[in-house]
């Protein structure tokens, strides 16, 4: 099981964080998506490795920011 954590910019209201949840969950082998609004911030887990480009396209998708956070 792989573990990403984002910093999330934009995101204000409980529509932003499942906007956020679902554009992550609706990636290849991602099995869970949490949202923290209070700290600005997105834990993703998935049974394969990802690029790191293409969660964070998901989130622009989605209309927010998102940087990895290392």
């Amino acid at each position: 099981m792989q573990e990403y954590k984002f910093n999330v910019s934009g995101m204000s209201c409980g529509h932003c964080k499942k906007r956020v949840e679902e554009a992550a969950l609706a990636l290849a082998s991602v099995v869970h998506a949490e949202v923290n609004l209070e700290q600005g911030t997105l834990v993703i887990r998935s049974e394969d490795a990802l690029e790191e480009r293409l969660i964070i396209d998901a989130i622009d998708e989605a209309g927010y920011d998102a940087v990895m956070q290392k």
